[in-house]
């Protein structure tokens, strides 16, 4: 089983006249097939709209990801992870094996119109009960744990929520135990099926851009030309120095977990080192 993020894409238009299509094609094995592959595939999206078709290959979880592969982590020779950049510019840990598990918090209930009017002129009281409501959320995953000795994990906190690295043992992202464990901690059904569908667990290392007053992309790779990798690379740029005073999570139990798996270890220390978790800055 390997991490499903093609390392090859090619960015095609195809024109007829006043009309075109830009379309995406992806391989693992070269360039060259991936340029094929993009060239075959605008030509039939083409016809298919030309007809009035409905393209169905733009379905989310039948295609790989198109992210960019910045780096690949190896452990004993062979790629355990794979650091991509997603869509809207921030970088992802992928993990063959390592168990990633975020669950956001619930949106905050005031308990009914009286209450949430009451609250809109006491907004030390709405920050409290907020509070409260994040302290018993992550109580719950506490228990959860306490419930399930059997998969020990390290527990953060992000911007909106939680995140768990299972420390115990490997897992392997399409094991239906695997998924089960990830639906009872109330993780985003999408995320599960991403899981599943990409072979790896995924975890965001660097802001979302709007957090730090950063613009998205301009442009979504693979670029189509020298103008949009221009582009990028300016934004890119804008975006890493702002990136720089911002943390993505903040340990916040599980530290005395042993870290005996050695593929387990090298992941958690990346992650710390790349999410800043040390670092005293504002989570984004």
């Amino acid at each position: 089983m390997a991490i499903n993020i093609p390392k090859y894409w090619h960015k095609v238009e195809y024109k007829q006249g006043k009309d075109s299509v830009v379309v995406n094609g992806w391989s693992h094995n070269s360039q060259t097939e991936a340029v094929e592959k993009a060239e075959k595939k605008a030509k039939k999206v083409f016809d298919m709209i030309m007809s009035d078709k409905k393209p169905d290959s733009y379905e989310y979880f039948q295609t790989p990801i198109r992210e960019e592969i910045v780096e690949n982590i190896y452990h004993d020779g062979k790629v355990v992870s794979v650091i991509s950049r997603n869509r809207y510019g921030a970088l992802v840990l992928n993990t063959e094996n390592v168990f990633f598990a975020d669950r956001d918090f619930k949106p905050f209930c005031a308990g009914g119109f009286i209450n949430a009017i009451k609250l809109m002129f006491n907004p030390k009281k709405k920050k409290e009960l907020i509070e409260m409501q994040i302290k018993d959320e992550i109580s719950a995953v506490i228990e959860w744990g306490k419930r399930n000795p059997g998969h020990p994990f390290r527990l953060y906190r992000t911007f909106a929520g939680l995140r768990l690295i299972f420390t115990g043992k490997l897992y392997d992202p399409k094991d239906e135990g695997t998924l089960d464990l990830l639906d009872s901690l109330g993780s985003d059904p999408m995320y599960i099926k991403l899981t599943k569908n990409q072979s790896c667990f995924r975890a965001r290392m660097t802001p979302k851009p709007w957090r730090i007053k950063c613009d998205r992309p301009p442009h979504r790779f693979p670029y189509l030309n020298e103008k949009e990798y221009t582009a990028h690379m300016k934004w890119l740029e804008d975006y890493s120095n702002k990136s720089r005073n911002y943390k993505i999570c903040t340990l916040i139990g599980g530290a005395d977990n042993a870290l005996e798996i050695s593929e387990i270890k090298k992941i958690v220390d990346l992650h710390d080192r790349m999410a800043s978790v040390k670092d005293e800055m504002p989570l984004a």
